[in-house]
Parts: C-alpha cells; structure tokens; sequence
C-alpha cells in the first residue's frame, strides 16, 4: 500500500491545531515514558553526545526536558507545519524545529550524535527513511525508540476501530513496528535492547476512554504495570506487548 504523505501532514496538523491536551491513553505508558526519557539522558551522559535529531518532533513537547541541558544542540523536524509552529513558539535556545518530510532529510553525513523517536517509525516509509538516518547518524551514534507494536491481534482489532474512528491513519494501520524488524535494524549496531510495556495494564484503556484519570485508577494502572514487569521478562509474553522502547549503540560504518 502507498505511502501518502499529505494525509499524514493532514492528520497530524488537525491534532496539533487542537487546543493542548492529554491523550486519555498516555496513562497507560507513562513508565514506557519514563524508561525512554531516562535511557536518552544516560547516552548524553555516558557518551557525551551533544547534536541530537528529534525524528517526528511534533509541537516539541515529548523532548522539552533536552532543550533545558546547556550542552545539547536539539534539531527537531516533522511534516506538520502546525506542529512546528507551535514547537518554535515554545522553544528554548538550543532547539531548533523544521518542517521537513524525513524522505527527504536535508542534514550531511554524520551529522548528529543521536536519533530520538517517539512513535513516528510506523507513520513513515521507514524503507526509504532508515537508510537516511544510518546516513546523518556519526559513526559510534546512537538511536533510542518507542514505538507501538503489532504482533497483538487484539491491539490490531482496537487499531482497526481506531481507524473508523479518524483518529488513525491508513498509513499507521498497515506500518506498525514489529520486533522482528527492529532486530534487523539492530544488526549494524554494537550494542541493541529492548524493553516491552503494556500487557495486562492495557485493560484499564477502556476506562480511561470513558473516565477522566482518578486515583483508582492510578493505582490499578500502577499495580498492573508491576505485573508486566514481571510477565515481559518472559519472551512468550513480550510478542503480545503494546509499546516497547528500544536503545541501539554505537553505530558501526
């Protein structure tokens, strides 16, 4: 199925054009948004890496927390105009934010020390963006990833009722990240991991798409999330996870 770049900029602007918001299902995987955060903040750490590209920044909020350290140069593109207006608006100095298809990354070779994403893998022709991204990424660089996965077939259902809904994209629908392709990718890196979030958590979603967040459910989300750390250490389980965040290290070229 084609790749169809307008309807994604379409998508993406109408969300962000939005007044800001939580997504009802962002409670679900705050410790996947944890884990991500705290894995990007030991690489700069670690690595003393310093440029960093945001792939499929948005409006900039997922990453306000890098723009707030003296030595990192974040560069952030998306192809929402909207989203990058609203992200320009907001920034601090060391950021920067560019409307750009990331088909078409206008960036040199080895230009940055780290690739960040935050979900935008399955909304883009990753078979034309990957190779891209291998290009500006140093030698010895790094990628850190969250992603949704589809190897669920109850998630796939929930997808397809996503879809009829126009809150998901046909182009999301049919790229959804799966391990197997993340272990491909990982081959031309030292060192790779993967961490997997949302299994038995995923059941407070119904909920949460009809309640607003209370302390009930704060605590049950909590509880279960203690459950999936648990049951995720096992590789049975890990292929019916929802999200997983996944580190790649030192690029070998």
């Amino acid at each position: 199925m084609n790749y169809n770049v307008e309807t994604e900029q379409r998508h993406y602007d109408s969300i962000y054009g939005q007044k800001r918001k939580d997504w009802p299902y962002d409670h679900l995987f705050r410790s996947a948004d944890k884990t991500f955060n705290n894995q990007v903040i030991e690489l700069i750490n670690q690595r003393d890496f310093t440029k960093i590209l945001d792939l499929g920044c948005g409006n900039g909020e997922k990453t306000k927390y890098l723009q707030f350290i003296d030595k990192v140069k974040l560069i952030g593109i998306d192809i929402s105009p909207v989203g990058i207006e609203r992200a320009n608006n907001e920034k601090e100095k060391n950021a920067e934010f560019y409307v750009m298809n990331a088909e078409k990354l206008s960036f040199n070779s080895n230009e940055f020390d780290l690739i960040i994403n935050h979900g935008s893998f399955s909304s883009l022709n990753m078979s034309v963006v990957w190779p891209k991204l291998v290009h500006v990424l140093k030698p010895g660089g790094a990628l850190v990833g969250i992603e949704t996965l589809g190897s669920n077939p109850l998630f796939a259902l929930k997808r397809k009722f996503n879809l009829w809904r126009k809150i998901r994209t046909t182009n999301v629908i049919n790229r959804i990240v799966t391990s197997a392709w993340l272990r491909r990718r990982a081959k031309i890196f030292q060192k790779s991991s993967q961490i997997f979030f949302g299994l038995t958590s995923t059941i407070w979603a119904p909920y949460l798409s009809i309640f607003p967040m209370n302390s009930f459910l704060r605590h049950s989300i909590n509880f279960t999330d203690k459950i999936d750390q648990y049951l995720l250490e096992i590789p049975l389980f890990q292929g019916l996870s929802y999200k997983t965040v996944f580190t790649f290290k030192s690029l070998i070229k």
